[in-house]
């Protein structure tokens, strides 16, 4: 019985266009890295393609839209590794976004899920300097700690370590004042956080504003997160 099912399908699978010539191979497309970080203006999407026709004109899209183009080589394959495309546009911090590459004329390899992530930290734009708040960091380093350094005038007044951050896309949330040093004045901080223990300019990661000012009965820092 289970020879005869066997032979059976046969020829619904032929009929459905289902079966493939000897040797064909399926196009595939991978992401070798487990997240995206997206750089503004800056190549940082790396991707490889296998399985198209040689020398093929490659059309990628991401959710059905195309944001770069490439070409296979003389084996069929593609792998801008070293030289990747500049990320489509996020609409959140972390976003999972659908991928696939074309040639146009019928091979098409995915869709395939990529994470990615932008490189930021995200707290309210305005509180009380005392009030504990959420930072949330994003796209630093898988696995490090983060170190913020809060300094004025050009000296660091305070480091605050926030722990360390997750795979797989360098994410971190740390609970804290707003505002960590107890003894401030009103004026402008500058916020720079980076895996460095030490302030160093070339090793910041993400660095914001931060002004300090009185309003009525209290004070209220605004924050110009860039």
């Amino acid at each position: 019985m289970k020879t005869r099912h066997r032979a059976a399908l046969a020829p619904l699978i032929a009929a459905a266009g289902l079966v493939l010539a000897p040797g064909a191979q399926a196009a595939t497309l991978e992401s070798p890295v487990p997240c995206v970080r997206s750089v503004p203006n800056a190549e940082s999407f790396p991707l490889r393609a296998t399985g198209f026709p040689p020398g093929a004109a490659l059309s990628f899209l991401a959710d059905g839209q195309a944001f770069a183009s490439g070409r296979a080589d003389a084996l069929g394959s593609f792998d801008n590794s070293l030289a990747p495309f500049v990320a489509p546009p996020l609409n959140s911090f972390v976003q999972t976004v659908q991928v696939s590459a074309d040639d146009g004329a019928g091979t098409v390899a995915g869709p395939i899920a990529v994470r990615m992530t932008q490189i930021a930290v995200d707290a309210p734009s305005r509180s009380n300097p005392a009030s504990r708040v959420r930072f949330r960091v994003y796209g630093f380093a898988n696995g490090q700690r983060v170190y913020l350094h809060v300094r004025r005038n050009g000296k660091t007044r305070k480091r605050v370590s926030m722990g360390r951050t997750a795979a797989p896309c360098g994410k971190l949330t740390k609970r804290m004042r707003f505002m960590p040093l107890r003894d401030y004045r009103l004026g402008t901080y500058l916020y720079a956080f980076s895996h460095s223990r030490r302030y160093r300019r070339d090793r910041t990661v993400f660095q914001a504003k931060v002004r300090i000012s009185r309003t009525f009965s209290q004070a209220t820092a605004a924050a110009a997160w860039d």
